[in-house]
């Protein structure tokens, strides 16, 4: 939908009013989006509603000043199956047959193309960096009134050829019914006063009357027909075929001014959709101004693979003309590496010197071949099914177009993504353990449990041992250490509790000290040996007070691995040493662990 004269949330409603009302069910609304005369509104199927996501709108003014909207575009972008990203850009660009006009559509179509700026797409929660520029989509439609003319052509000529083929008069002796334009057999031209359009208007009323499906005469012979009707130098797509070398919008793609970067349009076998008197059909602008028939409404579509060839023709382009010119400069007039080139002298007539350029829009030799583009190798993700006008649409001076396009895209099915997350997390998982370094710890002595080995009992200077076997039973090179005791409270800083000291040391016959850290390949061993002894006074006169214990866990610490904790506990065997004259005259004959024993003392002697 391209031209609403009212911005507001009511004329938009209508408009969603009268389209749902002319839409068949199954449809869900999407989005809308207006800007002064123009009016975006997306529709999905039902079930393509729930893949549709990342819904981003846009108003382009290219009008007054270069900004206001009474020029301009509007642009909406969708993202379906949360792969696939799709854009609509409605525009109305500048208006006008000369030149200067030219010039400025495509100055609109630059600013449109430069302006147009999306919402970052949001996916499983996860906004992107930046927002979606204009290119970055996989299909693109561009459409409205482009306002595109038959610049080089006498508007009468264009207006009494198209005249004639619409009242069926342009191929008399072949005595071949005139097709319809629309699908429809009836044709009228116009209501009017005039005796002679009324005459015209009745004649083509009771041409279409006497044709009947029934009659002899009512079809044509098959073999009459063309295999291909612009081969027919009667058929109006012959005409059509011979002004479309004129149209302003194929010579600016030529030019490479505007949409040349991989843009498309299906082969145009309608009459021009402007300009006609308004209430009429195939009647041309009869107005003052008589303005020449027009291609200006178009549906222009282009994919992501379309705009990635042309992006390459241009760098293939670029090294073409960048080796000529290394050649000249090198005083070569032909490539080398080329076996044979071209001598007019010698291998046929010269050729004919190529006319200079102009400005003015004189007759353009055409060739279909010069806009044929190489067969691309990937496979064409778009099929245009149908490209065509409606000429019984009489409330506007333009005929409206449609488009139908059958569209192969990548689209995530949420059954299948659910059970490819699991699987992948699961592998992931799998070769984050695989990856990560694992060690086996054999405890041995005393050991009571595989965390805990104990020391035994232990007496003042007393020393005990006992040895931990560490094996790297992982895939991958397992480096680990001991870690330092944490600090401890300032009650105790005076007491050293170091009474617990651990070391490696190769488990070969060897003995030899393996350093505070050790690095173990898969497969390898190394043992871990803890040695317990009390030296320090103040510590032997915590333990002997009870204000202290032997109990020490060890934190064996793998990088990128997991933690190994064990317990080491240890029974302390009172002593003499380290105790007060007090305490010391107040024990018996026999000894001071048997006093405390049978006296069931703990701590200091009260």
């Amino acid at each position: 939908m391209n031209r609403v004269y009212a911005e507001s949330n009511s004329q938009i409603s209508k408009w969603r009013a009268a389209v749902e009302a002319a839409m068949p069910d199954g449809y869900e609304f999407v989005s809308a989006e207006q800007m002064v005369g123009l009016l975006t509104l997306v529709y999905a199927s039902s079930d393509l509603a729930k893949q549709v996501t990342n819904v981003s709108t846009q108003q382009i003014g290219t009008g007054l000043l270069g900004y206001f909207g009474n020029k301009g575009a509007v642009a909406t972008r969708i993202v379906i199956g949360e792969t696939t990203r799709m854009v609509f850009v409605n525009s109305h660009l500048a208006s006008g047959a000369g030149p200067s006009y030219l010039d400025r559509r495509c100055w609109d179509v630059g600013q449109i193309a430069s302006k147009m700026q999306f919402d970052p797409v949001v996916n499983n929660g996860v906004a992107e960096d930046d927002g979606d520029k204009f290119g970055d989509e996989d299909f693109t439609f561009w459409f409205g009134d482009l306002n595109f003319r038959l610049g080089s052509l006498p508007g009468d000529d264009i207006r009494r050829i198209l005249t004639l083929h619409t009242r069926g008069e342009y191929d008399v002796e072949s005595g071949k019914p005139p097709k319809p334009l629309d699908g429809e057999p009836v044709i009228i031209i116009k209501d009017s006063e005039s005796d002679e359009e009324t005459a015209t208007a009745s004649s083509l009323q009771s041409h279409s009357r006497e044709q009947s499906f029934d009659s002899e005469t009512s079809l044509p012979d098959p073999d009459d027909f063309p295999e291909d009707p612009s081969q027919d130098p009667a058929s109006l797509q012959a005409t059509l075929d011979s002004l479309l070398p004129h149209d302003q919008l194929r010579q600016v793609i030529a030019r490479r001014k505007a949409f040349h970067d991989g843009w498309k349009e299906g082969p145009i076998t309608f009459l021009p959709t402007y300009k006609y008197d308004v209430g009429s059909v195939a009647l041309f602008d009869t107005s003052e101004k008589q303005r020449a028939p027009s291609w200006c409404d178009r549906i222009l579509y282009r994919t992501k693979e379309y705009k990635e060839e042309y992006e390459k023709k241009v760098v293939d382009e670029e090294a073409a003309k960048k080796k000529d010119e290394e050649m000249k400069s090198r005083g070569i007039e032909a490539d080398e590496d080329v076996l044979f080139s071209y001598d007019p002298e010698e291998d046929g007539e010269e050729q004919e010197p190529e006319p200079p350029a102009t400005t003015s829009y004189e007759y353009d030799e055409y060739d279909e071949g010069d806009e044929a583009e190489p067969e691309s190798t990937s496979p064409d993700r778009v099929q245009l099914e149908l490209y065509t006008s409606y000429q019984r649409i009489t409330s506007s001076d333009h005929k409206p177009l449609t488009s139908v396009f059958t569209l192969t895209c990548d689209c995530v099915v949420p059954e299948e993504k659910a059970k490819v997350h699991a699987e992948v997390a699961r592998q992931l998982d799998r070769a984050e353990n695989e990856g990560r370094p694992v060690i086996t710890l054999v405890l041995e002595g005393n050991a009571q449990d595989g965390n805990m080995i104990d020391i035994g009992h232990l007496s003042f200077l007393a020393k005990k041992s006992s040895s931990i076997t560490i094996a790297n039973t992982g895939g991958v090179p397992a480096s680990f250490s001991f870690m330092d005791r944490p600090a401890m409270d300032d009650s105790d800083a005076n007491i050293t509790h170091e009474w617990l000291k651990p070391s490696f040391i190769k488990s070969d016959d060897s003995g030899e000290a393996a350093g505070p850290n050790v690095t173990l390949e898969p497969g390898e061993t190394v043992t871990a040996v803890l040695d317990g002894q009390v030296a320090s006074i103040p510590f032997l006169r915590a333990l002997n007070d009870g204000r202290a214990t032997l109990e020490e866990v060890l934190v064996l610490r793998v990088d990128n691995g997991r933690d190994h904790f064990i317990t080491v506990p240890g029974q302390w065997l009172p002593s003499c040493f380290g105790r007060s004259i007090d305490e010391l005259i107040r024990v018996p004959e026999g000894g001071i662990r048997q006093f405390l024993k049978s006296k069931q003392i703990r701590g200091a002697i009260p």
